[in-house]
């Protein structure tokens, strides 16, 4: 439940991100000024810090080097990066800068502890430690940097370096800078450069907000397939219909700039046409009850719309808007008008919130057939040389959108989508790569929702896309388990262990296989190896001992039965066993009965109640050392109350071994 709170709080944070939320619910930043008394003033409006962005991390560097610490500060919204120059009344300060001798300790001395020591004031010691990253991703400046009160006099300084002795230095003044090396014993007066940072506040000038963007996605993806109802108020149909770019526009009757648009598409029929583009106009009316009335069969007929049209349903934006979720960093909600160009093959390569041109939608348009160098150039705003190949997109950022907003069977569709599309080729070079990926996350789904079968055949074409990925054939094998499919499930398995060999949980399944196949030697290599890498793991133990057992060296299983009872002393199948093989052993050599007596009370204690087979063993243990009336009466007790709870043959055997110790006699299990 914790990690599940964890992950959820996780996605929590992100989603504030992405909706371009503030963490800090737009608090203004604050500063505090010691008082010197064990009390702090917040001075935040007359330092002129308490600024309204959302801020991140700060810094502090003496930039002008006059002894006053100043600001670096990044935010999360604009201006992304502050310097806040410090004018405080300037006092007196020690600057000092480490350097380690590179052996004991290291070049920069991060760990180093300073002590300024002073005569004439209280208190008379001041204390420094050197960090490396001392903030919110953040590294401030690696000077020193210690404030003199009035009226105060530097002894010395001494500096405990990280990995070595301690070491005083002298010869200090107050206003300076000086460079301290590990073993010199001296220190070194340091002048900084003359820097002038006589400026006047620049205030922040920001771009007013606006809703209309153009994206252009640097890597299509398929559109997820959408419903719409048709405008004659016949059957529903879906888009987007491939062989042909197509411009898919939400809209409504109410909005001028969506009229505005198409009736300017409308008029320019001809060039668009020409360019190969097809629009098809998605009203929006019907999914919003207070909108203004109106008819939009009717103003589509004035403004003379030549092509397809229709009334968006409401899950039909919902998949447009979880499709956009995924490509886009910004969590906006889809205004009207907004547009999506696809492309020939269904992919989605731009979108335009709010209204669009006529030229740069043309512009566009002919764009879509370049390669992907050229449009990855045309998909950024400004110039530049790119150190990496065009990036391609993940499917699966799309599917786990559906998934989060609880849209399971939207999202498998459209990975089987992607998948099929992948196959055909019909996607273009580079998303191949994600083929595998893909099929991988289906599979899962597929399992999720008790599709096992099909989540076998996709496990399967998702390892021959992916054959070094651990957790398709972990999984694959997995599912082949718990189907019974025992040998298929061992070659999946195998596989995953061929890329992690030292897997635990993989090496415990295949070993179980081979035990279950009857395949004792092929078996305890794969324990023996577990023991190696958990030897404080009982059961590793307690299976490397069955199996020694089925092979008949009863030496090497007693001595790893006793191994895990000194690590789990109530692993009651290893005191059962160990009781039993001790005291009906063929062998003289390897019985000891006394041993056995004692492992059988520890079982009896390790039991949460008592049953026929502990008391059956606990029976063998007495009768084998010589104490048959109480072996009887233990036996005979057991059976009264617990026959019923055992099947017919095998409590026959265990009246079989009442007579015997009647009788005086122990009984010797043969079969060991």
């Amino acid at each position: 439940m914790s990690t599940m709170r964890y992950r959820q709080g996780w996605r929590a944070l992100n989603r504030l991100l992405h909706e371009d939320r503030s963490f800090s619910g737009h608090e203004r930043n604050c500063a505090y000024l010691n008082l010197g008394n064990g009390q702090f003033a917040d001075v935040s409006a007359v330092t002129s810090i308490d600024l309204p962005d959302d801020g991140r991390a700060v810094a502090f560097t003496d930039w002008d080097f006059d002894g006053r610490l100043d600001f670096w500060v990044t935010n999360r919204n604009a201006p992304r990066v502050r310097f806040l120059h410090n004018r405080v009344h300037p006092r007196d300060f020690l600057a000092l800068k480490l350097q380690g001798d590179g052996k004991q300790t290291n070049r920069d001395a991060i760990g180093a502890r300073v002590e300024l020591h002073l005569s004439g004031t209280d208190p008379s010691k001041q204390i420094r430690t050197l960090h490396a990253g001392d903030g919110f991703l953040t590294q401030s400046t690696s000077w020193l940097h210690f404030f003199l009160p009035e009226e105060a006099e530097i002894d010395n300084v001494v500096v405990r370096w990280p990995g070595g002795a301690a070491e005083t230095f002298i010869g200090l003044a107050a206003g300076g800078h000086y460079l301290l090396r590990q073993h010199s014993g001296s220190s070194e007066k340091w002048s900084p450069p003359r820097v002038n940072l006589d400026w006047d506040a620049d205030p922040a000038s920001l771009p007013q907000p606006t809703e209309e963007a153009r994206v252009v996605l640097t890597s299509r993806l398929p559109l997820p397939s959408i419903s719409y109802e048709k405008s004659d108020g016949g059957s529903e149909a879906s888009l987007p219909r491939r062989g042909r770019p197509m411009l898919i526009n939400l809209w409504a009757s109410w909005c001028l700039p969506c009229l505005q648009e198409l009736s300017a598409w409308s008029k320019d029929e001809k060039r668009l046409r020409e360019a190969g583009l097809d629009i098809f106009a998605l009203n929006t009316d019907r999914l919003d009850p207070d909108a203004p009335a109106g008819d939009p069969n009717e103003i589509l007929r004035r403004i003379k719309f030549p092509w397809d049209n229709g009334f968006a349903k409401q899950e039909t934006v919902r998949a447009l808007d979880v499709f956009q979720r995924a490509m886009l960093d910004r969590w906006k909600p889809l205004p009207v008008p907004c547009s999506f160009l696809i492309d020939a093959q269904g992919r989605v390569a731009v979108v335009y919130k709010g209204p669009v041109e006529l030229a740069q939608l043309l512009e566009d348009v002919k764009l879509l057939d370049s390669t992907r160098e050229t449009w990855r150039r045309k998909a950024v705003p400004f110039a530049g040389r790119w150190g990496t190949d065009p990036p391609v997109t993940d499917p699966l950022r799309v599917a786990i959108q559906f998934i989060d907003h609880a849209r399971v069977d939207e999202g498998m569709d459209y990975l089987q989508t992607f998948a099929q599309q992948a196959r055909d080729g019909t996607l273009g070079s580079g998303h191949g790569q994600h083929l595998g990926d893909t099929l991988y996350a289906l599979a899962v789904l597929l399992h999720d929702q008790g599709r096992s079968e099909e989540a076998l055949t996709t496990y399967e074409e998702a390892a021959r896309h992916n054959s070094d990925d651990l957790r398709v054939f972990r999984d694959w094998g997995t599912l082949l388990l718990e189907k019974g499919e025992l040998e298929k499930a061992r070659e999946a398995l195998e596989q995953a262990l061929a890329i992690r060999p030292d897997d635990t949980t993989l090496l415990y399944h295949v070993g179980m296989i081979h035990v279950k196949k009857q395949r004792p030697t092929e078996a305890l290599a794969r324990f023996s190896r577990l023991v190696e890498l958990q030897p404080a793991n009982p059961l590793f133990h307690f299976q490397r001992a069955e199996i020694l057992r089925t092979l008949g060296d009863m030496p090497a299983a007693l001595a790893e039965y006793r191994r895990v009872v000194e690590l789990a002393p109530q692993f009651s199948p290893a005191l059962n066993n160990l009781a039993w093989i001790l005291a009906t052993h063929p062998d003289d050599a390897v019985r000891q009965p006394q041993a056995a007596v004692e492992f059988a009370r520890r079982l009896k204690e390790a039991s949460a109640q008592l049953s026929l087979q502990v008391e059956d063993t606990y029976a063998a243990a007495l009768a084998a050392s010589g104490e048959f009336t109480t072996a009887v009466e233990t036996l005979s007790a057991a059976l009264r109350e617990g026959a019923e709870s055992m099947s017919g043959d095998r409590v026959e055997k265990i009246r079989l071994r009442l007579k015997l110790y009647e009788q005086g006699q122990a009984f010797v299990d043969e079969s060991l």
